[in-house]
């Protein structure tokens, strides 16, 4: 391997501090005489005296487009802390400079980088947003055991009920998709304040309907209110949290969306018995105004942004107003005013501290950069800009970079580091692409808007027509379908001979799904993140995605329908009321380690949209879920118990191979399909 096919840094004299981010491993040039407040450097960034080198660039692999410069930081050390518990203090943004409704009000400050927090907020914040994933599940089962009395009390048929519990799921997957799309525009702070004060205020209609219309209409609302964190949250733990400890962040996060659908008929059951069947309703009315005051107190605003673009949050009074926003500009006539403004340097530039260059890092969803205010502007055409600044000798080396390897050519001295200069890669547009694009709603006409908060957010739909997220997505959506005809067939079941179990007996037979999702959640989220870093150790540092679909997943795909034929066929022949609920335990165990796994690879697959990914994800697993809710009671007493759930694991075995595919081919489809298209 030759010298020049290294990605080499070494510290030489400086008037710039250079620093590296321990927690991911990005480089970004500060001037010591700018405005500290501008540039906010962050103060967890430690200058590395040592040179060090990136692999071979002339070896194009599927894993090229994953490489994690790992040589800024220990492998063995904890990145998610910082050493010094008061450091991070440096990087809190002045309090008129936070983002975010009503965000002084916060006791948690905002930071420039939400992963230079030291741990215990961390964890912290992880928890508050794992209670308020609570919310919108817990609405789904909670009337379950209650459905008799509402029907009752409303003075309508137990089918209308059924749909009014059907509706909201659906809900809970249209709204989800619209939320995540304006937390990319407003920060995750305000969208999570506004939707859970809608939720609160949708919560009081549900509670005082008096019609099944009026309960209908009032639960659609608050369930699409509360859904904004089913898909915002997992934004906010990529963003707290690198890849390489980011299974058990996200891994905590599902503990309240999976959880809580089966603790609610417990809570639920307790509630109607006792007070009646609006009681569950007023105590979501509760849990949401309680949320709403803890977001307003202890979430901060964690969206990362460019320099530029937090200024125009700040102050976008005072920007000056140009000319109307063309969204539907054509990219070639952007190229070419970018190439008129460019005709005036030399074709080989000195590259000056001001000018930006970038390298590839995997590991880690945000954009590694080295860049000024003026670069992110670039992003959308930066292959063309590195082939003007960089000379023909870039040409061939875009080439290989679409195959996903790194080109380098000359060395220069940029502000005090000697490093390689490195030319632009198709996953080089993906990390700018990752950083939002703060716009300006002055600038655009209301068709603009319409077009931006209506139809644009339906954008996040063309994501399955990227093969690693339609395949994961298709088995993670059929596990919880399953989910949901386990949760009608325990109601089914025990509420009848030779069981006839109570109301309130009912709910507390769906714990020991709970127990086996917390076991997994907890152990599971560790083993995820215990694979990755083997995995990064095997493969000299290299963050594949695909590594994460190992023996843990192999081991909850074959539990996974084993599980649901102990249930059916224990219930089938109606053994001892506490033998099927060993096959739910199973379940419990199986389908939590599916869907951490398969939330956090959807993150690793979609750097920067990884919150859109997991809104499509809930988008079309609550389609699946409102379907079970319509069709299991009819199909379990039309097939009976045992064989209804035997057709569901036979399903289940085939859909598996989703995984097997994104294992074999998956690298494959990340290094080929042009995301830039749908980004």
């Amino acid at each position: 391997m030759k010298e020049d096919d290294h990605l080499a840094v070494q510290p030489v004299h400086t008037h710039t501090s250079v620093a590296s981010d321990e927690s991911h491993p990005s480089l970004t040039p500060y001037h010591a005489d700018s405005d500290l407040s501008e540039h906010h450097p962050s103060p967890t960034r430690l200058q590395h005296s040592e040179s060090y080198s990136s692999r071979d660039t002339h070896s194009p692999s599927p894993e090229a487009a994953s490489v994690v410069a790992d040589g800024l930081a220990s492998e063995k050390e904890d990145s998610s802390s910082i050493k010094d518990p008061k450091a991070w203090r440096a990087s809190i943004v002045p309090k008129h400079e936070r983002r975010g409704l009503l965000a002084t009000f916060c006791v948690v400050p905002e930071v420039t980088d939400p992963r230079d927090y030291p741990s215990n907020i961390k964890w912290f914040l992880t928890a508050v947003v794992s209670l308020a994933a609570m919310a919108a599940p817990l609405g789904t089962s909670i009337m379950l055991p209650g459905i008799d009395d509402v029907a009752e009390g409303l003075n309508t048929t137990k089918n209308l009920v059924n749909i009014s519990f059907g509706i909201y799921l659906l809900s809970l997957g249209v709204f989800p998709i619209y939320w995540s799309s304006f937390s990319e525009h407003f920060g995750r702070r305000s969208i999570y304040l506004i939707s859970f004060a809608l939720f609160t205020a949708f919560s009081i209609g549900c509670a005082l309907s008096t019609s099944i219309g009026m309960l209908i209409g009032f639960r659609v609302l608050s369930g699409g209110a509360a859904g904004s964190v089913q898909s915002v949250g997992a934004g906010t733990i990529s963003e707290l949290f690198e890849a390489r400890v980011r299974g058990k962040g996200l891994g905590i996060y599902y503990v309240g969306i999976l959880v809580s659908p089966l603790v609610a008929p417990v809570i639920g059951g307790a509630l109607v018995q006792g007070l009646g069947w609006r009681a569950p309703q007023y105590l979501l009315l509760i849990l949401g105004g309680v949320l709403t005051v803890a977001m307003l107190f202890f979430i901060p605003e964690t969206l990362r942004i460019s320099a530029e673009d937090r200024e125009m949050w700040i102050r976008p009074k005072n920007k000056t107003k140009g000319q109307k926003i063309n969204w539907w500009r054509k990219k070639k006539d952007l190229e070419s005013e970018i190439e008129a403004s460019g005709e005036a340097e030399d074709q080989e530039p000195e590259l000056k501290n001001h000018h930006m260059l970038s390298t590839v890092v995997g590991d880690d969803p945000e954009p590694v950069l080295f860049e000024t205010e003026d670069d992110h502007r670039l992003h959308p055409i930066i292959s063309h800009i590195s082939q003007m600044s960089y000379g023909a000798d870039v040409s061939e080396t875009q080439s290989r970079s679409r195959r996903g390897s790194m080109a380098s050519s000359r060395m220069k001295a940029v502000g005090g580091l000697e490093l390689s200069r490195v030319a632009t890669t198709e996953s080089e547009k993906y990390k700018r692409m990752e950083m939002p694009k703060r716009i300006n709603l002055d600038e655009l006409s209301l068709g603009q808007k319409m077009y931006m908060f209506g139809i644009a957010p339906l954008k996040t739909l063309l994501f399955l027509r990227y093969p690693p997220v339609a395949l994961a997505i298709v088995y993670a959506s059929y596990v919880f379908f399953s989910l949901y005809i386990l949760n009608m067939a325990i109601q089914i079941v025990y509420s009848e001979a030779p069981y006839n179990f109570k109301t309130i007996i009912v709910g507390l037979l769906y714990l020991p799904n709970s127990v086996g999702y917390i076991a997994a959640s907890v152990g599971g989220g560790m083993w995820s993140d215990y694979i990755v870093k083997r995995a990064k150790e095997k493969n000299g540092g290299l963050m594949i995605p695909e590594e994460r679909i190992a023996e843990n997943i192999l081991l909850a795909a074959i539990l996974f329908p084993v599980s649901l034929l102990i249930f059916g066929w224990c219930a089938q022949y109606k053994t001892f009321w506490l033998c099927p609920l060993i096959g739910t335990f199973i379940f419990g165990f199986a389908s939590m380690m599916i869907f951490g796994t398969n939330t956090t690879y959807l993150v690793d697959a979609l750097p920067g949209k990884g919150s859109s990914g997991v809104a499509l994800n809930n988008f079309v697993r609550m389609i699946l879920a409102a379907v079970a809710t319509f069709v299991a009671d009819p199909m379990i007493r039309g097939l009976t118990v045992g064989w209804c759930f035997t057709l569901w694991a036979l399903l289940s075995i085939v859909v598996a191979f989703s995984l097997v595919a994104i294992k074999i081919w998956g690298a494959h489809w990340r290094q080929t399909f042009d995301l830039s298209k749908i980004y």
